[in-house]
């Protein structure tokens, strides 16, 4: 008698070996290449970077701005922490400082609260440093340095100092010295000579430029079935469509003649192969349905193979009595099939993909620079062997 077990594997045995549909999980970690100088609708005052972050690839907005005060004409010697108040006008990524010439190199670097409580800190030589450490928009904060309690010499400006010394995302609004209670100073600038504050990104995003299929046609490839979006976040676009796609072919030409919007990919699986359409007939005695354009089960201008199947209002229509014109529309036999106004044709078909180097690419889109970016983290591809 056989093994009841091995007969109630053997169906999952032969789809692995015979199943007639495979998929690919391609995350990002193919190189990006930009269809646009600016996808993500960055402003153009911005530079533009990359970066790799696991399997995603970030695109930030990158900008800066340096705050300076006086040449120093004085100094000073002690164990105090000395130093600025700032006051970001926008989120930072970080700061960076330069100090006097004057003042003694080895030192650390701290931000301090409006309490004077360490945020973060740093030691460095030299007559510079960085602090990576998110500052708030409208916050006060107070980068000092200082020799870990032992003293040291720094150089100081105290002739007319001219407070707040201003620039486009932070100002310099006075001096602070350890040493007095309170520690703000006005009347003096200590040890650091300049402050150039680092913008957060505010508007990143994963990029969404062109990412490749895969490079080579798996062994088994036939036609691809499907491909999905994953990932997909409309961010805070108030875009009509936040995330759009085209499908390119081999040739990086856009086979699709109009956009696919994220509905339509992102919530499911984009089908190519049994894709279906259902049609409302307008009249008595309709002929012709025309496969639509766009909206569900439409092609977007992507070529129609073949159609598969026709049914009306859930029943089969013989093949014998509908036939395809290879570009859009189907013509059912109205001696044979009765159309009343109102039935519901539904036409499954076939669309030409059978590329292999099949790629999406994605569009991101934002009514508003302010909003936050939409994303997408990869796509999904399903083929046939």
């Amino acid at each position: 008698m056989p093994s009841r077990v091995g007969t109630s594997i053997d169906p999952i045995i032969n789809e692995l070996r015979t199943g007639r549909t495979r998929e690919l999980l391609l995350l990002l970690q193919d190189r990006p290449v930009p269809e646009v100088v600016d996808p993500l609708n960055i402003r153009a005052e911005l530079s533009s970077a990359y970066e790799q972050s696991g399997d995603d690839y970030v695109i930030h907005g990158t900008d800066t701005s340096t705050v300076t005060t006086e040449s120093e004409d004085q100094n000073g010697f002690g164990p105090e922490k000395t130093g600025l108040k700032i006051v970001p006008s926008k989120d930072l990524k970080s700061v960076s400082a330069t100090l006097f010439p004057g003042t003694d190199s080895g030192l650390t670097a701290y931000i301090l609260d409006s309490s004077d409580s360490v945020i973060a800190s740093k030691s460095f030589s030299g007559d510079s440093f960085t602090i990576e450490e998110p500052l708030s928009a409208g916050t006060s904060y107070y980068v000092v340095v200082d020799k870990n309690g032992s003293s040291y010499s720094y150089s100081a400006y105290g002739s007319a100092t001219s407070y707040p010394y201003e620039s486009k995302y932070v100002d310099i609004t006075t001096a602070y010295n350890g040493d007095f209670s309170p520690p703000e100073y006005s009347n003096k600038v200590y040890s650091i000579k300049s402050i150039t504050a680092t913008k957060a990104p505010d508007l990143s995003g994963k990029i969404t430029g062109r990412f490749s299929a895969p490079t080579a046609a798996p062994a088994d490839f036939s036609q691809w079935e499907a491909v999905q979006a994953r990932g997909v976040s409309p961010g805070g676009s108030t875009a009509t469509e936040a995330v759009e796609f085209d499908i390119l072919d081999s040739s990086d030409a856009a086979v699709n003649s109009a956009r696919i919007p994220a509905s339509e990919m992102a919530d499911s699986a984009f089908k190519f192969r049994d894709r279906e359409a259902s049609v409302d007939a307008s009249a008595d005695g309709q002929s012709d349905f025309v496969i639509p354009t766009t909206g569900s089960g439409g092609h977007y201008g992507i070529p129609i193979l073949s159609v598969v199947s026709v049914s009306k209002n859930g029943s089969p229509v013989p093949p014998e009595n509908w036939e395809f014109d290879g570009a859009e529309t189907v013509s059912v036999d109205t001696s044979a099939v009765s159309i009343t106004s109102g039935d519901s044709v539904t036409i499954s078909y076939d669309l030409d993909v059978f590329d292999a180097t099949l790629q999406p690419r994605a569009y991101l889109n934002r009514a508003d620079s302010s909003e936050d970016s939409p994303s997408i983290s990869h796509f999904r591809y399903e083929y046939v062997i």
